[in-house]
């Protein structure tokens, strides 16, 4: 029987509320059962106080007896108060339940009744016989008296032992309940922990484990390697999660084929037309330049004109051709990524532009020492593309200035290339990426429209964002992340 992981764990909680449950009600019964033996111990103590006081009154009351039955009138007095206060003492220990022993307690009882009984008739017979304590009936009584006394004592001592016997037991017997309810819910409680580990472990082989080989299996394939499968052999949530990351890779990996295969299409037709394109356009120019100077004498200023439009045509085309070649190699390829030193590869290229206008007077600041983890031949095109903006956006400005530098935005460094240009309308922004729009024309600035297109294709496959700052005739601020 297959069963899921929601299933598990509703019969693993489930045993462990069942163990819960079961420990709370054998802590209560424990705790009930203590409760109980220590109220047993308290009230035999207190019994057993109770018939300590009853000894030693009764003690004290033989004692007094023993000068009554002698003919002392004053002692027959304090005989007579000793025993009505023993009735109270007995009233209180005939309020504990002795068990067998209450028949004992009984018998003492009746027995001090008797010997208050024969103490009174031996008054009345010593009365009679006018106050003769020596008399035959009167010895007999008190030998009677005696008697009962010795049997009294002895059933008290009696008492006194089985009262300590009993609170042993019962201090005993509660003992006995405290280990039990302590080995019972130390027990259940041993058990229930062993239960938790047992399982956390499970679950943790049976659910983390697996997680953690998918979370690796995702590592790799987001690492480009879609050969990458996990072994399957479950047919729970987990198994049906393992079925479907190898579907998605098999499709990943069916896609990766087709795209790879389409960019191999795309770069033999880029080379087609790079190529094909290419030789047409350079015969034209030829030809017009040929023409322009065989046939000077012939042409007149308007033919010239005309041909000379026609070579400026045929060079834009061929211009244009090369940035859609380049906008084309961004996209394709795998990304060789290294350190790369964007302060070095700026003064580089800036030098190269200088060099193409030495008289031009331009200010160029540099932050030392920026460097990046990227494909350094795309970072070349993106740095061109940009700081060539800069360089053709500033050509009116008299004293022109280029910056390059970074600054944190939301944790991360943003590089940025500003320069004090023509800049343009942020009401346009959304028109600055996309191939062919120009937020100028021709007359104003050359240009094919391809190269912020360009550029945000590499910091795309950077995994980066570009966005840019600028109003009219104040310059533009271009921001990128990688």
């Amino acid at each position: 029987m297959n069963i899921n992981i929601g299933q598990k764990l509703t019969v693993g909680f489930s045993i462990l509320l069942l163990f819960m449950g079961i420990i709370s009600i054998s802590s209560y019964l424990s705790l009930n059962g203590m409760r109980e033996a220590t109220d047993l111990v308290h009230s035999r103590v207190n019994a057993s106080a109770a018939m300590n006081r009853l000894r030693h009154k009764m003690e004290e009351s033989l004692s007094a007896n023993a000068f009554a039955i002698a003919g002392d009138i004053e002692e027959k007095v304090v005989f007579d108060l000793k025993i009505k206060s023993m009735e109270d003492i007995f009233d209180v220990a005939a309020k504990y339940d002795l068990g067998e022993m209450d028949v004992l307690l009984n018998g003492v009882r009746s027995q001090y009744i008797e010997i208050q009984e024969k103490t009174n008739l031996l008054y009345r017979i010593a009365e009679e016989e006018e106050d003769k304590f020596d008399s035959d009936p009167v010895s007999e009584l008190v030998i009677e008296i005696e008697e009962i006394q010795i049997s009294m004592i002895e059933n008290m001592k009696g008492l006194a032992l089985f009262l300590e016997d009993w609170i042993t037991l019962a201090v005993s017997q509660a003992e006995i309940t405290r280990s039990r309810g302590v080995f019972i819910t130390g027990g259940l409680s041993i058990i229930a922990i062993l239960f938790s580990m047992t399982a956390a472990f499970g679950l943790t082989r049976d659910i983390t484990l697996p997680v953690r080989s998918l979370v690796a299996a995702t590592q790799e394939v987001a690492g480009g390697n879609l050969e990458v499968r996990i072994e399957n052999s479950r047919h729970d949530e987990i198994g049906e999660l393992n079925q479907s990351f190898n579907k998605m890779t098999d499709q990943l990996h069916a896609v990766h084929l087709q795209v790879t295969r389409v960019n191999k299409e795309l770069e033999a037709f880029s080379y087609s037309v790079s190529h094909d394109l290419r030789a047409p356009l350079r015969r034209i120019d030829g030809f017009s330049q040929a023409l322009l100077e065989d046939y000077a004498e012939i042409l007149d200023d308007e033919g010239k004109d005309y041909i000379r439009r026609v070579i400026h045509s045929t060079r834009d085309m061929t211009k244009l051709i090369e940035d859609l070649l380049t906008l084309s190699r961004a996209s394709q390829g795998d990304l060789h990524l290294e350190s790369v030193q964007l302060s070095d590869m700026v003064e580089s290229i800036l030098s190269e532009l200088r060099d193409t206008i030495p008289e031009r007077p331009i200010e160029s600041t540099v932050e030392k020492g920026i460097v990046a983890t990227g494909d350094e031949r795309l970072l070349r095109a993106l740095m061109t593309n940009l700081l060539s903006n800069a360089w053709k956006y500033t050509g009116k400005e008299p004293q022109a200035k280029i910056e390059f530098g970074t600054i944190e935005q939301n944790g991360k460094v943003a590089y940025f290339i500003r320069d004090n240009g023509a800049g343009f309308s942020m009401s346009y922004a959304d028109k600055l990426f996309v191939p062919f729009q120009r937020l100028h024309t021709s007359e104003e600035f050359e240009g094919t429209g391809i190269g912020l297109a360009t550029v945000q294709r590499i910091v795309n496959r950077h995994g980066g964002d570009i966005w840019a700052e600028s109003a009219l005739e104040k310059g533009a601020t271009f921001y990128f992340t990688l």
